[in-house]
């Protein structure tokens, strides 16, 4: 049974407003790409998914204060997915990565097959958008907006890993990055009560080894 509604529509917000209004009630959570659009905070939006991303220029470029503001005071969660140029820059630089015996087994035929990102695509998300993308996710975590990990790239099995190094660098601490990937996460995902962190009750899977001892 679905669990969440994704909003991934970029204008009537009004209508976007309903259907995020009407997810708690079929017992769902709402997301989307965007979140910060006031019709949606009215309605109840529970999270973003990417920051930037066709949200409006303002969204595209560091963010204003008043939509740090809104982001933080309604609640809302953001997943910045912000391992995206990362992604980017190991598929421009080797075209067939994807198709290297050692990583083929791990990705999906559709991606394998698909072509790399044409010149202007290269510059936009290795350059400007790429800094402008780790502004934003260092904004959003000093006004305290909560933040999940997730790399919007199902083809790349260690997508996660990439993503809690970008917040690393956006200026989170490894340990907030870990909190981000878990407890967050599975706060945002409303599997908080039994998994994303080490409690009575919650289900785990734990190794726990001596200090120094062999794994």
């Amino acid at each position: 049974a679905a669990q969440h509604v994704k909003v991934r529509t970029f204008g009537r917000w009004d209508i976007n407003a309903r259907i995020v209004a009407e997810a708690p009630r079929l017992g769902m959570g709402a997301t989307g790409h965007c979140a910060h659009e006031l019709p949606l905070v009215a309605a109840g939006m529970d999270s973003k998914e990417h920051v930037g991303n066709r949200c409006g220029e303002r969204l595209n470029a560091p963010l204003h204060e008043d939509v740090v503001s809104v982001l933080r005071a309604s609640g809302a969660a953001v997943v910045p997915t912000s391992m995206l140029d990362s992604w980017q820059e190991m598929w421009i630089a080797d075209s067939g990565f994807l198709r290297r015996p050692d990583v083929a087994p791990f990705t999906v035929e559709i991606k394998r097959n698909a072509k790399p990102f044409v010149a202007q695509d290269t510059a936009y998300w290795l350059g400007e958008q790429g800094r402008v993308i780790l502004q934003q996710v260092r904004a959003l975590h000093d006004a305290g907006v909560p933040l999940g990990v997730g790399c919007d790239a199902p083809m790349l099995p260690w997508g996660p890993h990439l993503e809690l190094e970008r917040l690393v660098q956006a200026g989170l601490s490894p340990l907030e990055a870990i909190r981000a990937g878990t407890l967050e996460s599975m706060r945002i995902a409303g599997h908080d009560a039994e998994l994303g962190s080490v409690a009575v009750g919650k289900l785990a899977d734990l190794l726990i080894l001596e200090p120094g001892a062999e794994p």
